[in-house]
């Protein structure tokens, strides 16, 4: 891998946090991630102003239908026969 990460966990080990040279990528990489977001959230101005007006958020937090095509065998009279088990639900 690359030596900046195997120092890391070399470092990290001697503290006494062991952790794989993936993992300690994937943490670096969602550090700085987050730390884009917040650079980019610090950028936006935001010229409306919700002082004095009554806000609703909400969030349901259940789950989404995707319609797939379902095509099934025939019946005997040229009609598809639909099957089921094809659609997932993604949570939202």
């Amino acid at each position: 891998m690359w030596v900046s990460l195997d120092e890391a966990q070399d470092v990290l080990a001697a503290r006494g946090v062991e952790l794989d040279t993936k993992t300690v990528r994937l943490i670096a990489y969602r550090y700085a991630a987050r730390a884009r977001l917040v650079q980019q959230a610090e950028n936006t101005a935001f010229e409306d102003t919700v002082a004095g007006r009554r806000v609703v958020i909400s969030s349901d937090g259940g789950r989404m239908r995707l319609r797939e095509i379902k095509r099934g065998p025939k019946t005997t009279k040229g009609r598809r026969r639909y099957t089921r088990g094809h659609g997932v639900n993604p949570r939202c």
